[in-house]
């Protein structure tokens, strides 16, 4: 892991610096220079409006009394888009605008969710996350139905 890490650090600066002369080429110098200051300035506005957005839904779901995972992990991924915005590059700005898109943010979620379990099992039925201890580990995988029928029994 610390290798994979070293090598992205590494990896990311050249690769920014590519696409930047390949971009300057394609547009003119002056063109790209405004396209990657823009980019970090609407980086700026979006971090100001979505955070306080996901600082007020977080605090609406707790006084409802309900738990504000989804807010907080939606929360948490649109700040790192604003920062991959901010930061220069072509390379960060495209995946910050793609971290923007509602749906690539869940899917980042559930990838999320899949590698660190931290010895707990996840299902999220219909927005709500629902924590379990796990005792042994699961012997097949759980159908949507199953999930649905499970947390109805439980959950009267």
């Amino acid at each position: 892991m610390l290798r994979f890490a070293i090598v992205l650090v590494l990896a990311i600066p050249i690769v920014e610096m590519w696409l930047m002369y390949r971009l300057a080429a394609a547009m003119g110098f002056l063109p790209a220079v405004a396209l990657v200051i823009g980019t970090g300035l609407a980086g700026l506005a979006i971090a100001r409006r979505q955070g306080m957005h996901a600082l007020t839904d977080v605090r609406s779901k707790m006084n409802e009394g309900k738990l504000p995972a989804t807010s907080m992990a939606d929360g948490a991924l649109l700040l790192v888009a604003a920062l991959l915005l901010i930061v220069p590059g072509v390379l960060t700005d495209v995946f910050g605008g793609l971290l923007l898109i509602p749906a690539l943010r869940k899917l980042a979620i559930f990838w999320a969710l899949g590698k660190f379990r931290f010895g707990r099992s996840v299902q999220i039925i219909h927005g709500a996350w629902q924590y379990k201890n796990r005792e042994r580990p699961a012997t097949k995988r759980s159908t949507a139905q199953d999930v649905v029928e499970r947390s109805l029994r439980q959950n009267p």
